[in-house]
């Protein structure tokens, strides 16, 4: 229905002025987009907290399915499930961001987010309870959609208006190739966790930890996603002190500016 809604609108051609889109083009604005963000502050910090940040919570794209049978128990419908909560929790994120945004101040508590959607992870990788895993999942989606949101916000009410369709294209580019190389990092340290514990759908093994108050199973996917989770927490860390570091130079410099007498 939206597809055949926007065939009916009217888009007038351009008959002058019309810029030539070739590869060159595209290769220069995606190089200009790369070079502000390795100058700018602000760019930067937002850049390497949302590289950290991928690769360590891109790990549950490729250990959510083992992660799921071998802990959960949740295969067909039920994994679907998870997968159906963890995209809900997103639009739901991202759909209060506004929102929370009003109420908490963005620059202090965008860090903040990070951090808890790497406990999250952990928190999820350790619960072997499915309805419980649920909940905790859509939590780490509503955190995760407030997190894209808030990144973007950010940048653009701190960027020139001419910079900023580059920064975006790049930023785009840069997480999806996060998301790949995430993918086989994790796949390998999957692999590596299966070489100390040999699980199998028809052997099952794992390994015990005896707590004194209860045993605690660990499989090697768990393993992995709560490498992913303190992935996630170290790039929240970068996060909070970048950010506070970079608001703390720009509110000094607004507070010499208005400090220095008028000519």
């Amino acid at each position: 229905i939206s597809a055949m809604l926007i065939l009916t609108v009217a888009i007038p051609r351009r008959t002058e002025g019309k810029p030539e889109i070739s590869f060159g083009n595209i290769w220069s604005d995606l190089r200009e987009g790369l070079k502000f963000m390795r100058t700018n502050q602000l760019t930067r910090s937002i850049l390497g907290v949302m590289i950290i940040g991928f690769i360590g919570g891109g790990s549950i794209y490729i250990l959510g399915a083992p992660f799921a049978q071998q802990v959960l128990n949740a295969v067909g419908a039920k994994f679907t499930l998870i997968l159906t909560v963890l995209l809900s929790g997103v639009v739901l994120g991202a759909a209060l961001a506004p929102w929370a945004n009003r109420v908490f101040p963005k620059e202090k508590w965008f860090g903040r987010a990070v951090v808890g959607f790497g406990i999250v992870l952990i928190v999820f990788a350790l619960i072997d309870v499915y309805a419980l895993s649920l909940v905790v999942i859509c939590i780490g989606g509503a955190l995760l959609g407030y997190l894209l949101v808030t990144a973007y916000t950010l940048l653009h009410q701190n960027m020139d208006e001419e910079i900023r369709g580059r920064v975006f294209a790049a930023m785009q580019t840069i997480m999806r190739t996060c998301l790949l190389a995430s993918m086989g990092i994790f796949a390998f340290i999957g692999w590596l966790f299966t070489k100390w514990i040999p699980w199998k759908a028809d052997n099952p093994v794992s390994k015990s930890l005896n707590l004194g108050f209860m045993t605690k199973s660990f499989y090697p996917a768990m393993l992995a996603l709560i490498v992913g989770g303190a992935v996630v927490i170290l790039g929240g860390v970068v996060a909070i002190r970048s950010l506070r570091k970079y608001f703390s130079s720009v509110e000094e410099a607004g507070i010499v500016e208005s400090t220095e007498p008028a000519t």
